[in-house]
C-alpha cells in the first residue's frame, strides 16, 4: 500500500484506537507500525499523533465517566468506532486548549459521516457540544475519575503501599516525562526530553546509550554482581539488564541470556551488538520450564518476571483499561511457579534477584513470603518498592533473596 501524502492524522488516531481498544493490541507496536508507514510525515504531525492516542488512553476512564453523564446511550453500549471517537474528541475538549473546541466537533461528524454510521453525526456532534459547555465545571466525582484508573485498581494500590504513595504515583502517571537511559558501561542514568526518535541520537547509533528506566536499572545494581561471575537472566528481553550485568562480570565472567521466543532472543541480540557486549550467551528457553544444565551453575539469577505492569503506566496506559483483579492474581501464580523452577539454578551462597514491574502485594511482598515458606535454603536479604518521586521512574519491587548452605 503506497504512503498517502498527507492522511488525516485524527482519522489514523480513530483506526489506532480502535486496534488498541477493540482488538487488544499493544500501543506501542500500533503507534511504531503507523509511524513507519507513514514515515515522511512532519514532525508536528507525528507528535499530535502519539500525543492524541497516549492521552486518550491515559485518561479514558475519566472521559467516559464523564461521557456518560451526558450521553443516553452508555459509553459501554455504544459502537466502537462511536465510542473511541467520542473519547479522542473529548480528550482535546479538555485538554489541548490550542484546538478550538468547535473545530474538535467539526471534524468528529466529519470523521463519523465517512463511516458506515454517519448516522450518527447528529448524535456525536450532541453529546460533545454539551460537555463543551459545561467543561468549565465538571466534577469529578471520585479518585478513580480524578486519576483515571478503575476503581479496584485504585483499592489495590492503598491496599498494597497506602493512599499517599498511591496517589502521589498516579498524579506522576498522567505528567509528561523524558526517556530514561543509562551510559554503557555504567550505572550512570540520565533523562533525555523531547526526544523525537531516539534512534536518530548520536548516543544511540554509536552505542553509547540504551533506554532503561532507573527503576529497571536497580535488580542489577542491588545484586551485587562481581567481576567473574556468572549471571542467568531468565526473562531477559529486551536486555538491558543483561548488557548492565555483562558490564559488571567483565571478561572473565559469564551472562546467560534466556527469554520464551526466537523473536525476543533476536531484540536482544540486537540490542547486545549496539552496545557492543560480548562475553553473553542466548537461548530460547521458557522461564517455567527447567533447564538441567542451568542447575547450580548461576552466582547471580536474575528473574525480572512477567507482570502486571501497574508500575508503568505511565508508559503503558491501555493497562490501566485493561487489566482485573484477576489478572494481577493469576499472574502471582505464574510467578511462583517461575520462582520455584528458576531457584534451582542459584548455587549455595547465590543469590535469586526477583523484580517486577508493578505495585500489587499480590505479585511481590505476598509472592516473596509464599516463595521463602516452600524454599526455606533461600533468605531474604532486601526488598524495595520503588515509587517516583525526586527521581522519574516507574512504579517497582525489588527482592534480593540468597541461598544458604
Amino acid at each position: 500500500m503506497t504512503e498517502k501524502a498527507h492522511p488525516n492524522i485524527r482519522e489514523l488516531v480513530l483506526n489506532a484506537l480502535l486496534m488498541i481498544n477493540e482488538e487488544g493490541i499493544h500501543s506501542g507496536t500500533v503507534m511504531g507500525d503507523a509511524l513507519d508507514k507513514y514515515a515522511r510525515l512532519d514532525p508536528r504531525d507525528r507528535a499530535l499523533f502519539v500525543k492524541l492516542i497516549h492521552g486518550t488512553l491515559e485518561y479514558q476512564i475519566q472521559l467516559d465517566a464523564i461521557t456518560d453523564r451526558y450521553s443516553k446511550v452508555r459509553v459501554i453500549r455504544m459502537k466502537p468506532v462511536v465510542r473511541n471517537l467520542l473519547r479522542m474528541s473529548l480528550y482535546q475538549i479538555l485538554y489541548m486548549d490550542k484546538i478550538p473546541d468547535s473545530a474538535v466537533c467539526d471534524e468528529a461528524v466529519k470523521l463519523i459521516r465517512k463511516t458506515a454510521l454517519r448516522d450518527l453525526g447528529g448524535f456525536v456532534n450532541g453529546v460533545l457540544r454539551s460537555i463543551v459547555r459545561d467543561k468549565d465545571k465538571l466534577e469529578l466525582k471520585s479518585p478513580s475519575e480524578k486519576y483515571s484508573v478503575q476503581d479496584w485498581m485504585y483499592g489495590l494500590l492503598c491496599e498494597s503501599i497506602g493512599k499517599e504513595k498511591t496517589e502521589q504515583f498516579l498524579e506522576y502517571s498522567l505528567s509528561v516525562h523524558g526517556i530514561t537511559v543509562r551510559e554503557a558501561g555504567t550505572d550512570n542514568m540520565r533523562v533525555i526530553d523531547n526526544v523525537g526518535n531516539i534512534r536518530e541520537l548520536d548516543g544511540w547509533k554509536a552505542g553509547r546509550i540504551i533506554v532503561q528506566d532507573m527503576s529497571a536499572a536497580t535488580p542489577v545494581r542491588l545484586a551485587g554482581i562481581r567481576e567473574g561471575d556468572t549471571v542467568i537472566d531468565v526473562c531477559a528481553a529486551p536486555g538491558g539488564k543483561t548488557i548492565q550485568a555483562a558490564d559488571k562480570v567483565g571478561k572473565n565472567g559469564r551472562v546467560i541470556a534466556c527469554d520464551l521466543t526466537e523473536k525476543k532472543i533476536l531484540k536482544i541480540r540486537e540490542n547486545l551488538e549496539r552496545m557492543h557486549t560480548e562475553h553473553v550467551e542466548t537461548f530460547v528457553q521458557d522461564a517455567a520450564e527447567l533447564r538441567d544444565e542451568f542447575v547450580g551453575l548461576a552466582d547471580v539469577v536474575i528473574a525480572d518476571l512477567p507482570c502486571s505492569g501497574i508500575g508503568t503506566i505511565s508508559k503503558k496506559p491501555e493497562i490501566k483499561n485493561r487489566l482485573s483483579r484477576d489478572d494481577c492474581m493469576a499472574l502471582a501464580g505464574l510467578q511462583q511457579r517461575i520462582l520455584g523452577n528458576v531457584s534451582g539454578y542459584v548455587r549455595p551462597g547465590g543469590k535469586l534477584v526477583y523484580s517486577t514491574c508493578t505495585l500489587d502485594h499480590f505479585e511481590n511482598e505476598d509472592n516473596v513470603q509464599l516463595f521463602l515458606k516452600t524454599n526455606p535454603d533461600f533468605e531474604l536479604i532486601l526488598s524495595q518498592v520503588l515509587l517516583p518521586g525526586e527521581v522519574p521512574q516507574d512504579g517497582f519491587y525489588v527482592a534480593v533473596l540468597r541461598k544458604n548452605g
